[in-house]
């Protein structure tokens, strides 16, 4: 039989405990203050800081992240913007969690991650928990998942599904920029045919 448990019987982590596994989460993650200011980072935070030519002067603790994200913002990176903007409603009180995916070129390969922030009191005033979570092979995954559905087991030619896909691309972009579009058809049956009654060769040409 299970009796109530009281909160005051538990025995939770010490600062020390809780601390060490923030450090060894493998997430990057950072603790903003009220004004958005870093007060702490954990480990993998600052060694993609430094594998990525970043410095604590950038990216680390005393740091206004917002500024940060404005910077991007300004520079093109959209989805900065929205982060900045999740991360105000947030620091004031506004909304608990915001969610996003962003991509992260480097020299070795295209990268995907996620990053969620969310509520945290920090200093018994408001802040925010910042975690960005590297995604790629997930990303990569899915591509490669795609790819095999849009494709005709038979041919290997796009199937259906794609072809409806890029011909509501094609519309949209011919609707945005008022251009005329051509639409082919082929009938792949028909290829099929001649292969069969001609040879491969004869169907290639054709």
């Amino acid at each position: 039989m299970h009796g109530h448990i009281n909160a005051d019987d538990v025995r939770w982590p010490t600062l020390e405990v809780r601390a060490a596994a923030f450090d060894r989460l493998g997430a990057c993650a950072a603790v903003l203050d009220s004004d958005g200011v870093i007060v702490d980072t954990n480990q993998a935070w600052r060694l993609f800081a430094h594998l990525n030519d970043g410095t604590p002067g950038s990216t680390g603790v005393g740091v206004n992240y917002l500024d940060v994200c404005d910077r991007a913002a300004a520079a093109g990176v959209h989805v900065s913007g929205e982060v900045a903007a999740g991360l105000r409603e947030i620091l004031s009180g506004d909304r608990d969690r915001i969610d996003a995916e962003y991509p992260c070129a480097s020299p070795a390969e295209d990268r995907w991650f996620m990053l969620r922030a969310s509520a945290l009191p920090v200093r018994d005033g408001a802040g925010a928990a910042v975690f960005h979570v590297d995604i790629t092979a997930r990303k990569q995954l899915i591509d490669q998942l795609v790819v095999v559905a849009d494709r005709d087991e038979l041919t290997g030619l796009p199937n259906r599904r794609a072809a409806d896909r890029h011909l509501d691309e094609a519309l949209a972009a011919a609707r945005s920029t008022g251009a005329s579009m051509w639409l082919l058809f082929i009938d792949i049956d028909e290829f099929k045919a001649v292969n069969d009654t001609y040879g491969h060769q004869v169907g290639d040409e054709l």
